[in-house]
């Protein structure tokens, strides 16, 4: 006998979910006011009556007894909303498989999501906190579309689509909002903070309170019997992609593409040219995009010093999954959709005009999600292998439009009007470009193609794409990176890294315009992999000639590394893809982890190993893959456009450079005449200032206005996908007329050093402090002549506090090289991370007693990391300049005179009286525009400078 069943109406959880979210949230807001409403609409910056609503984060989780009641209720909630996930992806997947398991997914992961921020308070621990609201938030503007995308009635696809609307357009004002109050403390900023932030929650509530209606006809059945029983469950008919939207696609396409084919040969080929450009500037702003947002990414992590939360967005590049849907690679291939994917990607240049970081994040984030659905849906879908050309086309042109803009793309969003960006000339362009591709169809698409191979080879192929596109964006996204890694100093040993850059860029000519076939090759692949060994192990011509290997070896393989994912599923592929990308994006950024990084010690100081398992993965990849055959070379116009850009490229590198090279401003001390030594330490801290701009021109107007001859820059090394791949020293060294030594390179697995001198670097030495618990620590010591005479010049940046081993033994490593040229001259420059005067192990005793230096001003006890040291010279200022907004650490600079050769004098003599400003000679004093409020917020740190003059003997 068939045992009774007992259903429960799908209809019936639904209800319950939404009854118990709800009640969740309005519990606990109405408790919170009840007991602690003043107290909730407090924060850092204003309380009430200023701030009079209390945020979501606030009412969830500071105070006893609303936060216990609230996480009650949402523990409530889990299981109905766990089964009501459950069943609607079960109603949904006959018909739209590929839809319902990704919204499943990301059902699961909003979900989990929740429970981290609703449990992990901002009080117990605002970062966790953040990265499972910032998880969660991401999470929403995927599951909400295809949400609305699953739903069947019409009426409930109107409510489902406002509240998708609402809630991704209310994240830009609610982040504006946050920035008001969080950066610019603006008293009441936070209450309509608040306000935006339940908005959000009455969305994502009424949103799954749809679950009500499109589950009413589904049942749980339970049988409580030993008894076989038998449920079977009716074939709802729910929407899928239309073929008729296919067809009326491929239509419109074919229309164009037969009114192109019909013109004068003539029209048609210059056609065809504008619409090879406007494809190349495309190429370009995808690049510019996506290497700005790791840019714009870490900029959070440097200035918080540790995990912000803001790195998790490293993750939207997956979103080109999405491809796997065949609406949404429908939609991409069409006219219209590549206009509307288009115009967000131009958001990316736009960004730079925001005023504030998180808005350029904004725009950036959804620009590469625009782009990365758009080029992701192109290597599918298109019949055009230029696609391919243009891809590696538009890497080159970043790269070489950096030589323009100071080592920055002139489109980056960190760039503006004064620091070398073009940014209307981007809009420009962009614009340009998207109505010319729009209007020009010079090849059709595949949209019906379902013969995709589904085994598990989709994830190798995807995995060795992923490392290519990470590699073209370590090595070749900037023409200087593999030739600094040659870099050790003077006397110069091989190439210089930024003027002998044409060299790279002739390399990745001659690798695009190299034989496909090479590409498969196991000789091939050895010889990339032997250059990339002598790039990164030997110094000098050998690592340039590795360097320029490679430069012809990575761009070779495009055509056979980017065809090969065709033949793949798309969502698994892809997914591997941007997967293995961020992968090694996040490990080559641990070979340089903070001590204090969590799991850091796993890859820290092991880049080889990331780079070797790149290469492996490529090699592996592509003997299981088949590359279709180029239609490069049998295409004649396509080939003359592709050489002569090429050969452009090459000529105006070359020009650039040379321009730069010939209008170096003249090297001279500033006061030569009086023989005055200024010298002076700042750390820089990577080179992009509070408001995420490039903070060169700014360095570049400080460090002028103080008339520093000697400087040493730290944290300085930003030759790495998520600084950017730059350098910030050569634009200052041509601007203002210095010799610059530029500190180990990024291989070296340092944060950076560099030493400016307007006197001449006769010799100089790169050092890799003792550094056992934390990250390497740099050292540049170096000879220079000064006047004549030899000045040893020491620039150092040790650990951090979290380390005091390291910067126990770093420090007496230092003592140890200076104390070697006793008695000469020495000008100590570095970061110490110590009190003043604090006692051993502290670094401050070891460095001037163990290395016989003086401390230019003993009595300023205010100091922590920049110190200044000296010995036999004649101190005549000291002063400390704040840094206003471009980094996080002051200008410390000193003013030195050597002693004249028939002087007697002690190496160590320190005793000095101060002098009144106006007993100094005017060719001695600091700048009059430091003082009071100071120059662009540049001032005086100690009210004024000081100044010396050198006492008589005691007997």
């Amino acid at each position: 006998m068939e045992a009774q069943s007992k259903p429960i109406s799908g209809r019936a959880i639904a209800i319950a979910h939404t009854s118990f979210s709800s009640a969740a949230f309005i519990s606990a807001l109405i408790v919170g006011c009840y007991f602690h409403y003043q107290k909730l609409c407090r924060n850092s910056v204003a309380r009430y009556p200023v701030e009079w609503f209390p945020s979501v984060s606030t009412t969830i989780g500071d105070f006893h007894p609303e936060r216990s009641v609230f996480q009650l209720l949402i523990a409530t909630c889990a299981c109905p909303r766990f089964i009501t996930i459950f069943l609607n992806w079960k109603e949904c997947e006959k018909s739209s498989k590929a839809i319902a398991d990704t919204h499943a997914i990301l059902g699961l992961i909003r979900t989990f999501s929740c429970g981290g921020w609703s449990f992990i308070t901002s009080t117990d621990n605002s970062t966790a906190h953040d990265i499972f609201m910032l998880i969660y938030i991401l999470s929403n503007i995927i599951y909400m579309p295809l949400g609305f995308s699953l739903t069947r009635k019409k009426s409930l696809r109107i409510v489902r689509g406002l509240t998708s609307f609402y809630f991704i357009a209310s994240l830009f004002p609610m982040f504006y909002t946050y920035f008001q109050h969080k950066t610019n403390k603006i008293p009441g900023a936070y209450t309509t903070y608040a306000f935006y932030e339940w908005g959000l929650i009455a969305a994502d509530v009424i949103f799954d309170s749809v679950f009500i209606s499109d589950l009413a006809n589904v049942y749980i059945h339970m049988c409580n019997s030993s008894e076989p029983s038998s449920l079977n469950l009716q074939d709802d008919s729910t929407q899928s992609v239309d073929n008729s939207q296919v067809k009326a696609v491929t239509t419109q396409l074919f229309r164009q593409y037969h009114w192109f084919m019909a013109l004068n040969p003539r029209v048609k080929n210059t056609m065809k040219i504008l619409n090879y450009i406007a494809n190349t500037v495309l190429s370009l702003i995808w690049w510019t995009n996506f290497t700005a947002l790791p840019l714009c990414i870490f900029y959070y992590s440097v200035w918080s010093l540790s995990f912000a939360g803001q790195e998790g967005l490293m993750l939207v590049t997956l979103s080109s999954s999405l491809v796997t849907l065949k609406g949404v690679r429908v939609f991409a291939s069409s006219s219209n959709g590549k206009t509307v994917l288009t115009m967000f990607s131009l958001l990316g240049v736009f960004a730079s005009k925001l005023e504030f970081p998180v808005l350029k994040l904004a725009a950036v984030t959804m620009a590469v999600i625009a782009q990365t659905i758009q080029i992701s849906s192109e290597w599918y879908t298109s019949n055009d292998e230029n696609c391919i050309t243009y891809l590696v086309l538009g890497l080159l042109l970043h790269s070489v439009s950096k030589l323009i803009a100071n080592s920055n793309n002139p489109f980056w969003p960190i760039m503006n009007n004064s620091n070398g960006g073009h940014i209307y000339l981007g809009l420009i362009l962009g614009f340009t470009a998207l109505i010319v591709r729009r209007y020009i169809v010079t090849s059709v698409v595949e949209l019906n193609n379902t013969k995709y191979k589904n085994d598990h080879n989709c994830y190798l192929v995807g995995a060795g794409l992923g490392s290519y596109i990470w590699a073209l964006h370590t090595y070749l996204s900037d023409p200087s990176t593999l030739l600094s890694w040659s870099w050790t100093g003077f006397p110069i040993q091989g190439p210089h890294p930024i003027y002998h850059s044409t060299v790279i860029v002739v390399g990745f000519v001659i690798g695009m315009l190299s034989p496909k076939l090479l590409a498969t090759s196991r000789v091939w692949h050895f010889f990339g992999t032997w250059c990339l060994g002598l790039c990164y192990y030997y110094d000098g011509w050998v690592s340039a000639g590795g360097a320029f290997g490679c430069a012809i070896f990575y761009p070779s393989l495009a055509t056979t590394v980017f065809s090969s994912i065709r033949a793949y599923t798309p969502g698994r592929t892809l997914g591997a893809v941007f997967g293995t990308y961020t992968v090694l994006v996040v490990a080559h950024t641990f070979t340089v982890a903070y001590e204090f990084v969590p799991l850091g010690f796993l890859l820290r100081e092991r880049s080889h190993l990331v780079m070797m398992t790149a290469n492996i993965i490529i090699w592996c990849s592509l003997p299981k893959s088949n590359a279709r055959t180029n239609n490069f070379e049998r295409n004649g116009l396509f080939n003359i456009y592709v050489k002569v850009l090429l050969l452009g490229t090459i000529i105006a590198s070359h020009l650039i450079l040379k321009h730069r090279s010939e209008n170096m401003t003249t090297i001279k001390p500033y006061h030569a005449d009086q023989q005055l030594i200024t010298s002076g330490i700042w750390t820089v801290h990577f080179g992009m200032d509070d408001a995420m701009q490039d903070s060169q021109v700014r360095m570049r107007d400080l460090i002028r206005e103080a008339e520093v001859d000697v400087v040493g820059l730290l944290e300085t090394e930003l030759q790495s996908i998520v600084f950017g791949n730059r350098n910030m020293a050569q634009y200052i060294a041509e601007d203002l007329g210095y010799y610059v030594d530029y500190g180990p390179p990024s291989h070296k697995h340092t944060w950076g050093a560099v030493l400016l001198s307007k006197f001449p670097i006769l010799a100089s030495e790169h050092h890799l402090l003792p550094s056992p618990q934390g990250e390497l620590a740099p050292a540049i010591f170096a000879e220079l002549n000064v006047y004549g005479k030899t000045v040893h010049t020491m620039v150092s940046h040790n650990g951090q506090e979290e380390s005091p081993l390291d910067r126990e033994l770093q420090t007496t490593e230092i003592a140890r090289i200076i104390s070697k040229t006793y008695p000469d001259p020495v000008l100590f420059l570095g970061y110490l991370v110590t009190k003043p005067h604090e006692e051993r192990p502290a670094p401050y005793r070891i460095l001037f007693e163990d290395g016989q230096l003086l401390d230019v001003e003993p009595l300023d006890r205010r100091r922590w990391c920049e110190y200044i040291g000296y010995r036999s010279m004649r101190k005549v200022a000291y002063a400390r300049i704040s840094h206003s907004s471009v980094t996080d650490t002051e200008l410390q600079v000193a003013k030195f005179k050597l002693y004249e050769p028939d002087e007697v004098y002690h190496p160590q003599y320190d005793w000095y009286n101060f002098l009144d400003e106006n007993d100094v000679a005017v060719e001695h004093r600091f700048s009059k525009a430091f003082e009071g409020k100071g120059m662009k917020g540049h001032k005086h740190a100690l009210s004024i400078p000081i100044y010396y003059q050198e006492a008589a003997s005691f007997e």
